[in-house]
């Protein structure tokens, strides 16, 4: 709103002051087609070429002023621009940070899930191994009562270990 302010100011400035222009070391102000000299129209007292020589300064000063108010118009526009090109730059970053912890999330599921396949792949092994040795010593008789509880004791607790693995791997 300031900026708009003192555009508006600076424009209106511009156009109702007259211009000041410095010839032959006086002061001369131009408004339209007049020229003053302290104040006092002396716009027919000058000749031809002093008149041409204080317009053209005049032109030339507001030709100046308006090549300010360009660049004063042009800065604040790329200030603006900038602006906005930071809060898109900051609305990209969030995104990215978003995205960069929906991604971790993700990463952590799948190593969890790949721990807990391995679990069960381990498990399932080991239960597999034990079966095997107990029915190869069920086989060879080699397996008194006391040992046989022993033993359906280890093959309840490794099911149970394959059963919990099973049901984390559901999980997730």
């Amino acid at each position: 709103m300031n900026q708009k302010l003192t555009i508006i100011l600076l424009f209106f400035v511009t156009i109702c002051m007259s211009q000041e222009v410095t010839v032959d070391s006086q002061v001369y102000q131009v408004k339209q087609n007049t020229v003053l000299l302290n104040g006092i129209d002396v716009t027919n007292d000058l000749n031809q070429v002093q008149k041409e020589k204080i317009m053209s300064l005049a032109k030339l000063k507001r030709e100046q002023l308006k090549n300010e108010e360009k660049a004063l118009k042009q800065a604040k526009k790329d200030a603006k621009a900038a602006k906005k090109q930071e809060k898109e730059l900051k609305r990209i970053k969030k995104a990215q940070k978003k995205t960069d912890a929906a991604l971790k999330k993700k990463e952590k599921i799948l190593a969890k899930k790949e721990k807990a396949e391995e679990q069960l792949k381990e498990a399932t092994k080991e239960l597999d191994k034990a079966k095997d040795k107990y029915n190869k010593l069920k086989r060879k008789d080699k397996i008194d009562a006391d040992d046989e509880l022993k033993w359906q004791e280890k093959l309840e607790k490794l099911i149970e270990k394959v059963d919990k693995a099973e049901k984390k791997l559901k999980k997730l």
